[in-house]
């Protein structure tokens, strides 16, 4: 029997409001960024197993951002969740919803959105982006820019993505990739933004004296 949403999402976001309170946050390559956004809307991919970090670091407060989350009960209790930190939610996946998603992603960059996608998400395979990303920054002319969450101090989780979630008080950083501009391709742009994606993993793990998980 499922719990309802409304409760868990509750619940567990009062937790990460509080966890998320304890850590120290430091941010890499932040102009790129900042950049960026001053000339419109942004796609800012991250992995699925960093979500957490994505959702409650500060460094978004101040910007209009809308994140992809599935239709499943998972991606309602998330969406909710984001919301409690300040995060619109578009729902949609690979499996269902995808062109309607794409629809609302395209549109919201238009706008100036900043605009989260997790690209091995919502059942993966790990670390491998789907077309979605690729596909928005050839339909906007808009870069991707991918960020990632490093903890000093975390759990991971036995989950398909190996999930991570940073302990009480661990350092977390922030890095902002290089981005990713359109090719004219989308499997070329597709592959461009996941082998961004994977070398900072191998930079944010570095940061800490740990190597890749891939």
């Amino acid at each position: 029997m499922r719990l309802n949403a409304s409760w868990v999402s509750l619940l567990g976001g009062g937790f990460l409001k509080f966890l998320s309170a304890t850590w120290r946050w430091s941010y890499h390559h932040r102009e790129i960024f900042e950049s960026h956004i001053r000339e419109g809307g942004l796609l800012l991919p991250f992995w699925h197993n960093r979500l957490i970090g994505g959702c409650t670091s500060p460094i978004f407060r101040d910007y209009d951002t809308v994140v992809v989350v599935s239709r499943h009960y998972d991606g309602e209790i998330i969406a909710r969740i984001q919301g409690m930190f300040g995060h619109r939610a578009i729902r949609g996946s690979a499996r269902a919803g995808a062109n309607e998603a794409l629809k609302e992603m395209e549109a919201d960059i238009r706008k100036g959105c900043v605009v989260g996608i997790t690209p091995d998400g919502a059942r993966g395979p790990k670390y491998v982006v789907k077309p979605g990303a690729a596909i928005l920054v050839e339909r906007t002319g808009r870069p991707a820019i991918p960020f990632l969450t490093a903890a000093e101090r975390r759990w991971k989780f036995r989950s398909w993505d190996n999930f991570e979630l940073p302990k009480p008080f661990s350092r977390c950083t922030l890095l902002f990739g290089n981005p990713v501009l359109p090719t004219g391709d989308v499997e070329a742009t597709r592959r461009k933004i996941e082998e961004e994606m994977k070398r900072m993993v191998v930079e944010g793990e570095e940061i800490y004296g740990r190597g890749p998980d891939f």
